[in-house]
Order: structure tokens, then C-alpha cells, then sequence
């Protein structure tokens, strides 16, 4: 089996060191590599990115800015899943940082002193990420056969036996049934109308009625789904805490 390889910044060398101990006690699969300087990490991260499956980055340090960075990195690297870490809090404040995070569509967020139970839900995870990143299925446009990943489909529609699938490198139309696709995609393809799937890694925000894409698509969001659609987006965005 490959290893998840993560990267770990945090002024805290105690708490670097408390998290790494968490990882060898979980899987020897984990690689995870420490730094207490910025200027290092960020050099590590370019140098080896297309090896590096998750970062893990101080949400409310004094000295480091964790959402900038992370914005920096998911801007670049979309492919690197962003973990916070955040000292204990009282539930409004990480509500407050939910909030301004939520269109970096962060992957979890830990609450110091980090958990065993937390990270090993984490780690699992984050294979299955890998995995699905990797998913790739097959789409029949006449006679074309066409090979897409999953992570690069951004919404499926129907209209009446008409799929249309909006990709990061187009459109492509196929026929057959919403939920026959819909058995076909990972678990981060939400239903928020009968009509549409989307995929939740590309949702920028959510108003009264619709989600907002990051392309400023405006997809419906039926009233009866609102609530389950919600629940699944904080869901997968995994937001646990320890401590």
C-alpha cells in the first residue's frame, strides 16, 4: 500500500510532536513531516506537492494567518485536502470560523489537544479521498466514450432523459437517469433538487434557495432537501473537534 503523506506547521513544537505520536499510533502508512517555520513548509510544499495529500495549518495562531495560506494553497493545489487546527473554543467562535472559511471548503478541522479517535477517523478519511480523486468512470456520448474524473465533474443535470455534465474541461451530454449516475459518483455529489447533482467540493456558498458554485452557477435547492443538504456539507466538510 502507498502512504498518505501529510505536512504539519504549528509554532507549538510540543503539539507537532503530540500529532505526529498520534499518527505513527494510528498507521505506519502516514508519512507526516513537521515545521515551526512558514518560509520552510511553504518550500517543502511546492517541492513536493504532487506527493502531499493533506496539510495541516494553525485557524487562529497570532502569528501565522491560516486562512490566507490555506486560500493560497487551494487556489494552487487543488488536489491537497486543508485540515485546521484551532485551540479550544466556545461553539460560536468556531461557527465565526467556519464561517470564513467555508468557500476554502476545508477538509476537517481539529481542536487542540488533538484526539487519537479524531485523527484516525481523519486518516481514514483521507484514503478515501485518494481514492475517489482517483475514481474515474466512463461517459457514453454517441459514439464517443469519454473518460472523466470524478473530481473533475462539477454539476450533472437532467432534462427529461438528457444528462448534462459540467466538467473543468467542458460539457459533455449522455442519456439516462440522475440516479443511475448518481450511483456511479463518490459520496461528495449532493442532490439539492430531484434535477441536479453537484459536486460539494465546488460550491462557494448557499443562499435561501440555491448553492452558489464557484463559477457563480446558481443551482435550486429544493425546499423539502434543504436540511439534508445542508447536513451533508457540514458532513463532508468534516468539522470534529477533540479535546
Amino acid at each position: 500500500m502507498s502512504r498518505l503523506s501529510v505536512l504539519m506547521l504549528d509554532k507549538d513544537p510540543v503539539f507537532l510532536d503530540r500529532l505526529s505520536y498520534t499518527f505513527s499510533e494510528i498507521s505506519d502508512s502516514v508519512q507526516n513531516i513537521s515545521f515551526i517555520d512558514e518560509e520552510q513548509f511553504l518550500d517543502r510544499l511546492y517541492l513536493d506537492n504532487k506527493e502531499i495529500d493533506a496539510v495541516i495549518i494553525p485557524a487562529d495562531s497570532d502569528m501565522i494567518d491560516g486562512i490566507s495560506l490555506a486560500a493560497a494553497i487551494s487556489g494552487r493545489f487543488k488536489d491537497i485536502e486543508i485540515i485546521f487546527s484551532v485551540s479550544p473554543c466556545p461553539g460560536k467562535a468556531l461557527e465565526r470560523l467556519f464561517l470564513r472559511s467555508v468557500q476554502l471548503r476545508p477538509f476537517a478541522v481539529i481542536v487542540k489537544p488533538v484526539e487519537k479517535e479524531v485523527m484516525e477517523s481523519i486518516v481514514k478519511r483521507l484514503w478515501e479521498s485518494r481514492n475517489n480523486k482517483r475514481n474515474i468512470i466512463t461517459l457514453s456520448s454517441g459514439r464517443r466514450k469519454i473518460l472523466c474524473r470524478s473530481s473533475e465533474i462539477i454539476m450533472v443535470r437532467s432534462q427529461k432523459r438528457r444528462i448534462l455534465f459540467t466538467t473543468e474541461n467542458g460539457e459533455v451530454c449522455v442519456y439516462g437517469q440522475i440516479q443511475k449516475i448518481r450511483s456511479m459518483l463518490p459520496d461528495y455529489f449532493l442532490n439539492p433538487h430531484a434535477s441536479y447533482l453537484v459536486n460539494a467540493r465546488c460550491i462557494k456558498s448557499v443562499e435561501s434557495d440555491f448553492a452558489v458554485l464557484r463559477d457563480g452557477t446558481r443551482v435550486p435547492i429544493s425546499r423539502g432537501r434543504r436540511h439534508d443538504f445542508i447536513e451533508d456539507i457540514k458532513r463532508i466538510t468534516s468539522w470534529g473537534g477533540g479535546g
